[in-house]
């Protein structure tokens, strides 16, 4: 009888669960697939319900709700109303603009994220002007010196649902409503913008009284201090007392890459946007690369 060699079994038994492992290859593959067709059509049929359409308008609400022939309830999507603290009622004379641009006319809208908790659908709109065609609204209000522009929460699901369904990219659309803001405050009387966001340094003192309420700050990063959770950008010389800009993770990257044609973040004039909180100083979240402007070295 030969003597079994050493190791013999072992290898048997590798080569077996090598075997069984590889026979389910297929199967892995299989839900891999089936995985993706279903998220492929759960994008499809959510544009596919709420793709580009002609609507007619029904109502302009008090919050600047737009509420639509079919039911559904839209807001313009990445704009900050003056004076809405993110669902306050809008000042007379701006929903009376709005009124006189919309009601009863024809739209066409694309959906570009989830309904908010006060059930409206965030959206594209586009409506035909008389002297400039189709015009994109957000646009158009933002040049007026009616709105700001503030992006949206950036997030995996929004994102998905902005790249299956088109429409104007967030790399365009930043841009656009950047450059349609400063001819707003280029082109227009002190008068006409009163209700305009003022650009507050990052040193004012107005900043503390201010927790809860949109703002528009410009300064100095003084220095960066990075945590597992976090990269704040510090103001001042006192992180405890002074503005500062909180960096999600997932943003860091992103917003790292345009710094570095400047140097880094660090000694870097930034323009920062959002909704004000008080953390040990006055401090503002970014949840989206397009609340950041970078401006010089």
């Amino acid at each position: 009888m030969t003597a079994a060699q050493p190791g013999a079994g072992i290898k048997q038994s590798v080569k077996k669960q090598s075997v069984e492992l590889f026979s389910l290859v297929p199967l892995f593959v299989a839900i891999v697939v089936s995985l993706s067709l279903v998220h492929t059509a759960r994008a499809s049929e959510t544009c596919s319900s709420q793709p580009r359409h002609k609507a007619r308008i029904f109502d302009i609400g008090v919050h600047g709700d737009i509420r639509i022939e079919n039911g559904i309830t839209l807001k313009l999507a990445d704009l900050h109303f003056h004076g809405d603290q993110q669902h306050a009622a809008l000042p007379v004379s701006l929903h009376r603009d709005l009124q006189s641009r919309l009601n009863g006319k024809s739209i066409i809208y694309q959906i570009k994220g989830r309904e908010d908790r006060y059930q409206r659908v965030p959206a594209d709109i586009w409506f035909e002007d008389k002297v400039s065609g189709l015009t994109w609204l957000q646009e158009s209000l933002v040049r007026d010196g009616k709105a700001t522009y503030m992006p949206a929460k950036r997030n995996r699901r929004a994102a998905e649902l902005r790249s299956n369904c088109g429409g104007i990219s967030s790399t365009i659309r930043i841009p656009l409503l950047r450059m349609a803001e400063k001819q707003a405050r280029n082109g227009k009387s002190a008068a006409y913008l009163q209700d305009f966001p003022s650009i507050l340094t990052a040193s004012s003192q107005r900043l503390w009284q201010m927790r809860g309420e949109f703002a528009i700050i410009e300064g100095r990063v003084r220095a960066v201090h990075e945590t597992n959770r976090a990269v704040f950008l510090n103001f001042g010389d006192d992180w405890k007392t002074d503005f500062s800009v909180i960096l999600t993770p997932q943003l860091v990257a992103i917003l790292e890459r345009e710094a570095q044609g400047y140097g880094g973040f660090e000694n870097l004039k930034v323009q920062v946007r959002g909704y004000l909180d008080i953390y040990y100083g006055p401090s503002l979240k970014v949840e989206h690369e397009g609340q950041v402007e970078f401006l010089s070295q």
